[in-house]
């Protein structure tokens, strides 16, 4: 069990006052989790996390974009995932390094 915390470096009073989003992964979607973060590790240098009401969606294209490829997680993925009320729209990108992204994960 994890829980994958997405926080820019704010504090834990920080995050709770920011309404930061948390996702908690069971065991064996921790592991999809993983191997879809390491195929895209292989195909980018950079991971886009695209943060929707419903859904995480991981994104990566080569550095030419000529190929691109994407995972999308909807809500009954992740054991836990932010509620966001009705008829509110979120949404969020991050950019991070593939590889830095696939070892904090191999590390949990």
């Amino acid at each position: 069990e994890i829980q994958a915390t997405f926080a820019h470096g704010l504090e834990a009073s920080q995050m709770a006052a920011a309404g930061v989003l948390a996702f908690e992964l069971s065991g064996p979607s921790l592991r999809v989790f993983q191997r879809a973060v390491a195929c895209l590790s292989k195909l980018g240098r950079d991971t886009v996390l695209l943060f929707r009401a419903d859904e995480l969606v991981l994104h990566s294209a080569d550095d030419a974009h000529s190929a691109a490829m994407q995972f999308a997680f909807r809500r009954r993925f992740f054991r836990t995932m932010p509620l966001v009320p009705m008829g509110l729209q979120i949404s969020s990108d991050v950019v991070i390094s593939a590889r830095a992204l696939l070892v904090a994960l191999k590390c949990s």
